[in-house]
């Protein structure tokens, strides 16, 4: 019995040591050996966008992302086999760094463990700086075309000649063009340029030379052709030198001068408008040129005339229509003539209106077709009144028609016409009368009416001004003083 008991315990304890040889070998077979990078050289702390940093070490390339501060990472994108294990070296990022800037470097290695390499990196942005490769020298004219070529001009924001600024005609990388400044005398010039860049604002490089530009001073006449003109037309200068000429100053006889500017005005002639003017008017013509706006001496004169001013409308002042038995009843208003009775039969198709005297006490203007028998009665061509000398008239009284409206203050659009006519402001009668429409067709009239009327034969429209009317003791002496309008 004890002999059983002997060779069990026996056996239990071979087999808890065979199990804590098990353990302690498998324990050593799997140990986890995480690998570690560690940095311990870094090739520059002060770089430029584009330019490299080399990190040396251990482990790499266990490294997967550059950090230059919080906003930029670069990815490390070569695969990880085939990367060295002891450097790495990474680009600075163009287009990111506007300016020089401090930043700390990092990397973040195993996917996510991050070591700050360096505290602070100094991304160095180097400014623009131009330069120039002309140098100046010789003599110009004002005007004339001058070129500075160089580097970086771009960023020239102002050309100063002796301190003073001048306008830059063009401008480009490479190259800046400007025209010689205007001068009074023969004047020296050096040229600075100014420009912005990182080191500040309206920094200076002076081109190396100088030029001189020459006073010249232009001489002209005024063409023969044109020492006449009317206002608005052409007036034209030849001569030599006109480039450099900026105004034209026109004096009249007692007067305050007037300049004209002249705008790019070739070397041999130039023209400008003839300024307007209320009366014929003879100007003596100056060449103002130069720095200080000097003046030539006269170069001759011109005579500006008053404009023809060409109306839409025809405009007959103050005629006087006369009763049925005077020479003066009927009236043309395309050619603001009365017609006689002798003339009548040849030109019955031009009345526009006639006039009638119904009684001693009024007068009024008549529409063609409502001429009678009595009017043709009175109206006499020698010993003959046109009722009687067999003669056909059947033009003028049945296929005419004219029709009237006298207007009234209180309406808005005819008072509106009123004051039109009564301030002398017609400018196309189709337009100034618009939507009022004539209707009467033998309307009496008195002093100070104004009337529309219209042609319907000619589709002509028509404005009366009726200037005053006189009345006599037999209505044969009533007559009518008027200014009439009339569309052409």
């Amino acid at each position: 019995m004890k002999k059983r008991n002997y060779t069990l315990t026996t056996a239990l304890t071979a087999a808890l040591c065979c199990l804590i040889c098990l353990l302690n070998g498998c324990t050593r077979d799997n140990d986890i050996d995480i690998p570690q990078t560690s940095i311990k050289t870094m090739g520059a702390t002060t770089v430029q966008p584009g330019e490299t940093i080399t990190l040396t070490g251990a482990n790499m390339h266990l490294i997967s992302k550059v950090y230059f501060g919080d906003a930029t990472t670069i990815d490390v994108k070569t695969p990880q086999t085939e990367r060295d294990h002891q450097s790495l070296t990474v680009y600075v990022p163009t287009e990111v760094f506007e300016e020089t800037k401090i930043v700390p470097l990092a990397v973040l290695y195993n996917s996510v463990h991050r070591i700050v390499v360096c505290e602070e990196l100094t991304v160095y942005i180097a400014p623009v700086i131009p330069t120039t490769s002309t140098t100046l020298s010789g003599e110009v004219k004002p005007g004339d075309i001058i070129t500075i070529t160089g580097t970086d001009l771009g960023i020239i924001k102002a050309l100063q000649a002796n301190g003073e600024s001048i306008t830059i005609d063009n401008k480009k990388a490479t190259e800046i063009t400007f025209k010689a400044p205007e001068v009074d005398t023969d004047t020296e010039f050096t040229i600075t340029l100014v420009y912005d860049n990182s080191l500040g604002n309206d920094q200076k490089l002076v081109v190396p030379g100088k030029f001189t530009v020459k006073e010249v001073v232009p001489s002209g006449s005024v063409t023969n052709e044109t020492q006449e003109v009317e206002t608005g037309k052409d007036i034209t200068i030849e001569g030599t030198n006109l480039n450099v000429v900026k105004a034209v100053r026109l004096t009249k006889a007692g007067g305050v001068p007037s300049d004209i500017t002249i705008t790019n005005p070739e070397a041999t002639g130039f023209t400008f408008k003839a300024p307007e003017v209320e009366e014929d008017t003879e100007f003596t013509v100056t060449l103002v040129y130069g720095k200080s706006d000097k003046e030539s001496a006269s170069i001759g004169t011109v005579k500006v005339k008053k404009a023809t001013v060409v109306l839409s409308y025809y405009h007959w002042e103050n005629v006087t229509l006369g009763a049925p038995a005077t020479e003066c009843a009927l009236f043309d208003a395309s050619t603001g003539r009365t017609i006689a009775p002798c003339d009548l039969f040849d030109h019955q198709a031009d009345v526009d209106f006639a006039m009638d005297a119904t009684t001693s006490a009024a007068a009024r203007l008549l529409n063609p077709a409502n001429i009678n028998d009595n009017f043709m009665k009175a109206q006499v061509c020698g010993e003959s009144t046109l009722f009687s000398d067999g003669k056909d008239y059947s033009i003028v009284r049945t296929s005419l028609k004219t029709q009237f409206r006298v207007l009234s203050t209180g309406n808005t659009a005819e008072n509106a016409l009123i004051q039109k006519v009564l301030n002398g402001e017609i400018t196309d009668v189709k337009e100034d009368i618009g939507s009022i429409n004539p209707s009467a067709s033998a309307p009496t009239v008195i002093e100070n009416n104004i009337l529309v009327f219209k042609n319907t034969n000619k589709d002509k429209m028509g404005i009366i001004w009726v200037k005053s009317v006189t009345l006599g003791e037999k209505k044969e002496l009533n007559t009518i003083t008027m200014d009439v309008y009339y569309e052409k």
